[in-house]
C-alpha cells in the first residue's frame, strides 16, 4: 500500500496508505466491528491535534493505548535514525 499510495512520512501527499487504512477502519467502526477514539498525535505526528486510535471490541482503557512515540519516538538523534531505518523498505525516489 505504501508503494502504491505513499505516506506523509516519506513525501507529503493528499491520499496515502494511512488515509486508506483509516477509511477502512472507519467503515468497520460504523458497522460496530471495532472501537474508535479521537486523540492528539504523538512523536512525528504531534502537530496533529486530532488523530484516530482504534481497538478491538470491547476496548480497554484508552489511556493504555500504544502510540508511535511509545514504540519508536523521535526524542533523540538515535531514535530519529531508527525511524529512518523503519522506512528503509521504501523504493528510492518515493
Amino acid at each position: 500500500m505504501v508503494e502504491l499510495w505513499g505516506h506523509t512520512a516519506i513525501k507529503n501527499k493528499r491520499y496515502t496508505a494511512s488515509a486508506y487504512i483509516a477509511h477502512t477502519l472507519g467503515k468497520l467502526n460504523a458497522r460496530g466491528m471495532i472501537a474508535y477514539r479521537r486523540g492528539a498525535g504523538t512523536g512525528r505526528w504531534s502537530s496533529n491535534s486530532d488523530i484516530s486510535y482504534w481497538s478491538l471490541l470491547p476496548p480497554l482503557d484508552w489511556r493504555e493505548r500504544t502510540s508511535w512515540v511509545d514504540v519508536i519516538g523521535d526524542q533523540s538523534q538515535a531514535l530519529q535514525d531508527l525511524d529512518v531505518e523503519c522506512r528503509s523498505y521504501v523504493l528510492p525516489g518515493q
